[in-house]
């Protein structure tokens, strides 16, 4: 079974139909291995209800909780993202 773990951007254009990804990401999304699951951290899910929060748009938290409550969450620790800052840096280039 593998894992796909999603960041911000791409739940964030998902959920609120960005015009140029959401339906690139939709089909993707529908056409990935049985056995994958979908994984997110709490700092992900804390990056994307941030604005529906700040805007107290209730239909907007629903459609991130309900993409959520399926998923899989990761907790991690401190030194996975310790880990992940250098591999960030790299890719950013």
């Amino acid at each position: 079974m593998s894992k796909i773990y999603l960041d911000t951007c791409i739940i964030i254009y998902f959920i609120e139909k960005h015009p140029a990804y959401a339906d690139k990401i939709e089909l993707l999304l529908n056409n990935l291995d049985a056995g994958a699951s979908l994984c997110y951290s709490p700092l992900i899910r804390l990056e994307c209800l941030v604005m529906s929060l700040r805007t107290d748009d209730k239909i907007l938290q629903s459609l991130y909780e309900s993409f959520f409550k399926p998923q899989e969450i990761l907790e991690m620790t401190i030194e996975v993202f310790d880990k992940a800052a250098p591999i960030s840096a790299v890719s950013a280039v």
